[in-house]
């Protein structure tokens, strides 16, 4: 905003730019000033030279090392960013690993946790350690496999076969815990997931 109005010689430049804008000039910096600033004060007789001040705004600075960075490079860089971050997230949601807790009152002898479409079970993933009843296990798979589909085998410390308890089609890749309980008045096993 300006602090005072222009001087007669100052309207005479706004006069000859069609009354569209004047160049004013106070404390060595030269700004364009609206012409319906420049004439707005009427009357005759000579006016006292004042000068013209601006209050000089502060933005923040920008930092040293984004000064001399292009638009170009700073598309390069968001680019490169949000594409890590999309493989992170994808890296992650292809992960099965989950935890394994029993609440069955039972013993688990035995956990078996392969991909739905292979054809046997493969290894215990207690290996010769039992689940107590109350305890946790962390089940992992390695990191290069992209399945997220598995079925599940409980086997129980001092049951038969015929006990087992299986869950097909298990989407792993969205499951980060698993809980097992046993139901002892309908004889049933059922397992709850975060």
């Amino acid at each position: 905003m300006l602090g005072a109005l222009p001087t007669a010689h100052e309207r005479q430049l706004a006069g000859s730019a069609h009354g569209m804008t004047a160049m004013v000039e106070a404390e060595g910096i030269t700004r364009r000033a609206p012409a319906a600033l420049i004439g707005a004060r009427g009357g005759g007789g000579r006016r006292q030279q004042k000068k013209v001040s601006y209050r000089r705004l502060k933005f923040p600075t920008v930092p040293k090392f984004l000064r001399k960075v292009s638009s170009m490079t700073l598309k390069t860089i968001f680019t490169a960013v949000s594409t890590a971050l999309f493989l992170a997230n994808a890296a992650v949601a292809n992960n099965a690993d989950f935890t394994l807790t029993n609440r069955t009152g039972y013993d688990i002898e035995s956990v078996y946790v392969v991909p739905s479409k292979q054809r046997d079970w493969g290894n215990d993933q207690l290996g010769k350690n039992v689940l107590a009843d109350g305890r946790s296990r962390f089940i992992s798979f390695k990191k290069s496999t992209n399945i997220c589909i598995y079925d599940m085998s409980i086997s129980w410390v001092g049951y038969s076969a015929d006990e087992d308890v299986i869950w097909e089609k298990l989407n792993l890749c969205e499951i980060n815990q698993i809980t097992l309980r046993y139901n002892s008045k309908t004889k049933q096993t059922s397992m709850t997931t975060d």
